[in-house]
């Protein structure tokens, strides 16, 4: 594997006020999904009954993360509102030329997330246009429970490309870091399915 670049000084600008307010922003429409999508969500089974349960009441490790797989897909449209906020970012001016931006992990990470999105995205809409959404007592459309695995799955291949091409430039700046947490809190998703998927 191509040897990763030191982090060089800042060649991005710095996250400003501006920044923080699209950010938050940002949530708002998708916790407006999450509203919609799920007007019964019952709150108190992932934060009591699972997270603060004892495993004498049959609440195990492996209990607890698949209710945490479980959020996640119900704040899957947080996620996605989020990375694409954080992805417009990179596009303010002032940026980054587009060589430098191409070989940023922060920036390809919401790309890459970007594009499973759009996929997902299409092929939702088509099941919308089909008449057949969700299935009978079903919330969210099912490719939407395998977005946070795909979006995560995206994330590694897109890095592990750029570690290989030697073209992973990491940069210092506030964007790029936000960038690459968006990135890993994807995988983390991606690592969380997997483990649930291993030991069932």
């Amino acid at each position: 594997m191509a040897r990763l670049a030191k982090l060089p000084p800042s060649t991005s600008r710095p996250l400003g006020l501006v920044d923080a307010l699209i950010l938050v922003a940002s949530i708002a429409p998708g916790l407006l999904l999450v509203r919609f999508a799920n007007p019964t969500i019952d709150w108190d089974y992932y934060l009591h009954r699972v997270w603060f349960s004892p495993a004498e009441q049959g609440y195990t490790w492996l209990a607890k993360l698949d209710a945490a797989r479980e959020l996640m897909v119900v704040l899957v449209p947080c996620w996605v509102s989020v990375t694409l906020a954080v992805l417009g970012l990179h596009f303010r001016r002032p940026r980054p030329p587009w060589r430098r931006l191409t070989r940023s992990p922060g920036f390809v990470a919401c790309v890459a997330v970007a594009l499973v999105v759009m996929v997902v995205g299409a092929r939702v809409l088509l099941s919308l246009l089909r008449g057949r959404l969700t299935p009978p007592g079903q919330a969210l459309p099912p490719e939407l429970d395998r977005l946070p695995a795909l979006g995560g799955l995206a994330v590694l291949a897109s890095w592990t490309s750029l570690a290989l091409a030697g073209r992973w430039r990491a940069d210092r700046g506030g964007l790029d870091r936000l960038g690459r947490l968006v990135g890993a809190a994807w995988v983390a998703g991606l690592a969380v399915n997997f483990i649930i998927e291993s030991f069932r």
